[in-house]
């Protein structure tokens, strides 16, 4: 049996009460463009299965070194509507939306789960965290990229799998707080904090507010719509990757050929099978 519940404890019981009645603490939700829908959502509810408050992976168990503030997932299914709403409203078209709907596929797995930790999820010191072994699954341990023989921290958490590090460079270049064109002077209120510390509202709509702007500022630069679309999933790779896509694409006018070279073939069409999910041609 599933509980209808908002599971927004990020904060604690105050904001999960303004969650569940619409509220957004940053008002935030006011700068969206406005879609087929009308109005603008600014809140995000959702029902958690009590079998897997953490997810399909953790079960019942926290993950170790969530805080236990932090809010419990939702069950399966629960934030495809949101996203595909909030995409809607950024006013930018079904290739935009079915893009955002295909990025949020792929980082959940297929389960559009809200507040999701990584399966590898571990913030623990590293006195707490174990130690790796020579030929283990990376589901199980994850890289050793410190060298020092212990498993790397992860905080990769929600619906987007923005890790700690992701989540507050998106903080940062929303506030215009580094050198990016696409700085917004609209500055989140979870600036400089944790993923979970995002209300439910937050953890999507930030997101897909920031890859809109990445989508429009493909248009400038002479991207039809199946080029922007992939610009949302270049970038979420990396910056650099968002760049080199960019500035091909820009200089030669030859997008396909963009994407070839910013893109490995494999992820490349793993993208158009997830594309053709949600009807981005």
């Amino acid at each position: 049996m599933v509980d209808l519940r908002t599971a927004a404890l990020g904060l604690g019981a105050f904001l999960a009460f303004r969650t569940f009645f619409g509220g957004n603490s940053s008002g935030g939700g006011k700068s969206g463009k406005g879609g087929k829908g009308g109005g603008v959502t600014n809140f995000v509810t959702y029902r958690v299965d009590p079998s897997e408050p953490f997810g399909p992976r953790w079960k019942t168990q926290r993950p170790p070194g969530l805080p236990l503030d932090a809010r419990e997932a939702s069950a399966e299914g629960e934030g495809e509507r949101w996203v595909r709403q909030i995409a809607d409203q950024q006013g930018l078209g079904p290739a935009f939306t079915g893009a955002i709907l295909s990025l949020a596929h792929n980082e959940s797995g297929g389960t559009f789960i809200i507040g999701l930790p990584a399966n590898n999820f571990d913030t623990r010191p590293s006195s707490e965290r174990p130690r790796v072994e020579r030929g283990s699954r990376y589901d199980q341990y994850p890289r050793d990229t410190g060298g020092d023989g212990i498993q790397d921290v992860i905080t990769a958490w929600g619906l987007f799998q923005f890790n700690k590090g992701a989540w507050q460079r998106l903080s940062r270049e929303r506030r215009g707080d580094v050198d990016s064109d696409l700085a917004s002077p609209v500055a989140p209120r979870t600036a400089d904090q944790n993923p979970w510390d995002a209300t439910s509202w937050e953890e999507l709509a930030y997101p897909i507010m920031w890859y809109a702007r990445i989508f429009e500022q493909a248009k400038r630069l002479g991207a039809p719509d199946l080029a922007a679309a992939r610009a949302i999933r270049v970038y979420h790779s990396g910056p650099a990757y968002w760049q080199r896509y960019a500035d091909i694409g820009e200089s030669t006018g030859d997008w396909e050929r963009a994407w070839r070279e910013a893109y490995s073939a494999d992820r490349a069409a793993r993208v158009a099978q997830q594309f053709a999910l949600y009807g981005v041609q």
